[in-house]
């Protein structure tokens, strides 16, 4: 609905600015709020509240919930490049390098111009 819509974007810059404050925990309540309003991730901005889940979870070095939430991002916008990139990140620190390799992959020819 749009009730929902709208306050799962106010949970998002809430969570943002959390986040840009390093407050990791509330970041992380936050957008787990925003995402429990849209279970089926319908919002338009769905697969950016699991891509920063998953930044929230890089940060606190929990690759295992990073790498979840990255999948989760992907399977809501397959083609959303920040999305793999958090999925190579992630399997890169829990010594993966050949899906590390394949999500970069992924990522670059979705958008050639990402150095990150």
């Amino acid at each position: 609905s749009e009730l929902s819509s709208d306050e799962t974007d106010a949970l998002r810059a809430r969570g943002n600015a959390a986040y840009q404050a390093g407050n990791l925990a509330e970041a992380r309540k936050l957008y787990s709020q925003a995402i429990s309003l849209d279970p089926s991730g319908a919002s338009a901005h769905a697969h950016k509240l699991h891509s920063n889940l998953s930044a929230v979870y890089a940060s606190l070095k929990d690759w295992k919930n990073s790498l979840l939430h990255a999948k989760r991002c992907v399977d809501v916008d397959h083609n959303f490049s920040k999305g793999w990139s958090r999925i190579g990140t992630a399997h890169a620190n829990m010594s993966q390098p050949a899906l590390a390799l394949q999500a970069f992959r992924t990522c670059l020819r979705l958008d050639p111009g990402n150095a990150q």
